[in-house]
């Protein structure tokens, strides 16, 4: 019984374990997509302690907001919490360690809630007006 076909780029229709053996042989191609490295960021006097506060104060708002949960969140809650001191303390290593990889989350998001406030200020004044 065979239920599924597959279109081989020849045109032919064959069963599913025929084209997995096509494709095996070599008969598709991949295309792989590398983009460019981001550039490093540029030093300034005090970079690397706001990096190392950007670095904490994120993963320790994550930390904040789960504890502030009055339902009971069983394993979860911890996991969170783990979760988050570990990328912390990755964020931490690359913040004052390679500084000139690190890049601020307070301004990559700070950027968007910034938009989505104004957003909101604009169609509350308009629909109460």
């Amino acid at each position: 019984m065979q239920f599924w076909t597959v279109p081989l780029s020849r045109g032919a229709v064959v069963p599913w374990m025929e084209a997995a053996e096509y494709e095996l042989k070599g008969g598709g191609m991949w295309l792989l997509v590398a983009r460019e490295p981001r550039a490093n960021a540029s030093y300034w006097t005090g970079r690397r302690w706001f990096s190392a506060l950007d670095a904490v104060a994120w993963p320790m708002v994550w930390v904040l907001l789960v504890s502030q949960f009055d339902v009971p969140v069983g394993i979860v809650g911890p996991m969170v919490v783990a979760i988050a001191l570990l990328f912390s303390a990755e964020r931490i290593h690359r913040a004052v360690w390679v500084n000139h990889r690190y890049w601020f989350t307070t301004w990559r998001w700070g950027r968007i809630v910034i938009a989505l406030m104004v957003i909101g200020l604009v169609l509350k004044f308009t629909v109460s007006a």
